[in-house]
């Protein structure tokens, strides 16, 4: 994970509703997951996620969300499947899940 920004503009505006209005959003920037084609089926991409979630929302770093960067449609169809939203339409691959919605998740 790192440290990164978006433009606010990029935010779907449901979600930007409750944020300041400075030009860019704080977010940690999730890294392509990957795992050995042996393992598949195994759920480690799902194991991947939830533990960057959670290092990422128990972590001090201030972010307001968790972006990743879907390589492809099924990658897109797994993160929407564990709450992530895309971001603006040009940039549908990059896809955004506040970390408020991810603590709730991780803590229930």
């Amino acid at each position: 994970m790192t440290a990164n920004s978006i433009p606010l503009g990029d935010i779907p505006d449901d979600l930007k509703k409750k944020l300041p209005r400075y030009p860019t959003v704080p977010v940690a920037l999730i890294g392509w997951l990957g795992r050995h084609v042996d393992f598949k089926g195994c759920h480690l991409g799902e194991a991947l996620l939830y533990d960057a979630i959670r290092l990422i929302a128990t972590s001090k770093m201030a972010a307001h969300a968790i972006v990743v960067d879907a390589i492809d449609g099924r990658a897109i169809e797994f993160y929407a499947s564990y709450a992530f939203v895309s971001l603006a339409e040009e940039r549908s691959d990059w896809m955004y899940l506040p970390v408020a919605t991810a603590l709730k998740a991780i803590e229930s």
